[in-house]
């Protein structure tokens, strides 16, 4: 095993003036984010419980299609983009991962014209325009989204903390615009979401494209086997993330969809505002510290070979999941003392039926995201796949369990769920690390 420093001298030997900048940036963004959200959600529950748990359906189904798509391609992106720059190719690399981008968004554009045509399918209770302003929005804030984790990338941690801020903050006024002129409903608040998404959008590309170092002459005269070197490595390291965006879609979205089978869209809409403040507690700090982390981590892996840059990632990781764990504990406790009433506070009281759960849907959840932030020792090391096994087992295992709980508990069943998985998937993943771990230091 290879043998690390202590972490607290870690830190200590690590820190400077500009890295507590960057990482107070990113808490200020994130901070502002989850007020906003928070604001955002209350918002939203003026629609009801039935309508929230629709838009919470057409929510998912942006998540399935971000884990799915984007997702694969943020990460190859990640993982390759200070690899590609120290061989001064960055711009060739960049310009293979913009036209697979385009043409995911090209082939989302053709499923939003196609959508219009949906009512005249199939019985439904909603407009053509519902199902066009919900494939829109798959699209914009999908694309949104990576082009966030494209600003982490190359660290540009201010400007994405004021352009996150302001996008909730428009988002606010022109929802309160909604409100106030009684037009409220899901197909304005869908393509509110887009136009919003879109703006941003464009401003983030903008100021990537000008962050890029200087072309190189060889990126200029990369030949057709670089070219096909390139994309074979990025494919491939993006594989095995499109089996686990399907099968981490179906282990956390995928049980909105049960509950709706089962239950009730108002059920839906109930556990939807609970797991919105869970993303406030858990995910979005973990989005932080993954986002924060993430490119300082794959940085120091730009040379397997440097063995010194490779110890010091392993200990930002650890770092890194550690926090994670204690966020986990925290929100798990501060849920159990006061889960009713902020739920009440970021909605009101007719999605407060079970706000007993929380505690243990935030214990869960901590314990699943302390195993993913994990994960990036497998994906820095070039062995993705190696993590296929515990994403396809958990993703069976929570759907069959979802079902059976639900069937027998009812929406109490979805929070047992999840506790089991997320120790099940912790487990899982320590064990697989220190499989890795102990291969390396041999």
């Amino acid at each position: 095993m290879l043998k690390l420093n202590k972490p607290f001298a870690f830190i200590t030997s690590n820190i400077s003036l500009s890295s507590v900048q960057e990482m107070g940036w990113v808490i200020l963004g994130q901070i502002m984010n989850i007020i906003f959200s928070f604001i955002i959600l209350k918002l939203l529950s003026k629609l009801g419980t039935a309508h929230y748990g629709i838009y919470a359906l057409v929510v998912s189904i942006a998540i399935l299609v971000g884990m799915v798509f984007h997702t694969p391609l943020s990460q190859g992106l990640i993982r390759f983009y200070y690899h590609y720059m120290e061989k001064k190719l960055v711009w060739k690399f960049v310009g293979i991962v913009y036209r697979i981008l385009l043409v995911l968004t090209i082939v989302l554009l053709i499923i939003s014209a196609v959508s219009l045509l949906i009512p005249q399918f199939i019985e439904t209770k909603q407009p053509g325009m519902f199902f066009m302003a919900a494939c829109l929005y798959i699209l914009a804030s999908k694309l949104n989204e990576f082009l966030n984790s494209v600003l982490n990338l190359i660290r540009k941690r201010k400007q994405n903390s004021i352009l996150l801020g302001s996008e909730k903050a428009i988002t606010i006024i022109l929802f309160y615009y909604l409100i106030l002129s009684n037009s409220l409903n899901l197909v304005y608040v869908l393509l509110t979401l887009v136009v919003v998404a879109m703006f941003s959008s464009t401003v983030k590309l903008f100021i990537f494209i000008k962050s890029l170092p200087d072309e190189d002459e060889k990126s200029f005269k990369a030949t057709m086997e670089m070219k096909q070197e390139i994309t074979g490595k990025l494919m491939k390291y993006m594989m095995p993330f499109f089996i686990w965006g399907f099968i981490g879609w179906l282990q956390f979205n995928g049980d909105k969809w049960i509950i709706n089978g089962f239950l009730s869209t108002s059920d839906v809409g109930i556990y939807s505002v609970m797991l919105g403040l869970i993303t406030g507690l858990i995910i979005t700090p973990f989005t932080v510290m993954n986002d924060f982390w993430s490119p300082i981590i794959y940085k120091q892996y730009a040379d397997m070979e440097d063995t010194n840059r490779i110890k010091k990632g392993i200990q930002y990781i650890r770092i890194n999941s550690t926090v994670i764990f204690i966020i986990a504990l925290f929100s798990t406790l501060f849920t159990y003392l006061w889960g009713k009433d902020l739920i009440i506070l970021i909605s009101n009281s007719d999605y407060a039926a079970y706000w007993y759960l929380l505690p243990i849907i935030c214990l869960g959840t901590g314990l699943y995201y302390t195993g993913q932030s994990l994960t990036i020792q497998g994906m820095a090391l070039n062995v993705p796949k190696k993590y296929l096994p515990p994403k396809v087992a958990v993703g069976i295992v929570s759907v069959g369990l979802n079902i059976l709980m639900i069937k027998i508990f009812g929406l109490d069943g979805i929070a047992y769920t999840i506790l089991i998985i997320g120790f099940l998937y912790l487990i899982y993943i320590m064990n697989i690390n220190w499989i890795i771990l102990s291969a390396v230091s041999k």
